[in-house]
């Protein structure tokens, strides 16, 4: 998540807890895991509010 949060202040994302906003849209950060061929891997991605 760390990683995550670091890459969407670079893009100029503003953080306040589980929200990112950018140019006044608001996002909902979220997490789950996703099947890949090494196995199950952790997963982070933005949703439209």
């Amino acid at each position: 998540m760390k990683k995550f949060l670091e890459h969407l202040k670079e893009k100029n994302y503003k953080i306040s807890g589980s929200k990112a906003f950018l140019l006044g849209v608001e996002f909902t950060i979220c997490s789950g895991y996703i099947h890949t061929a090494r196995g199950r891997q952790k997963s982070y991605w933005l949703e439209l509010k």
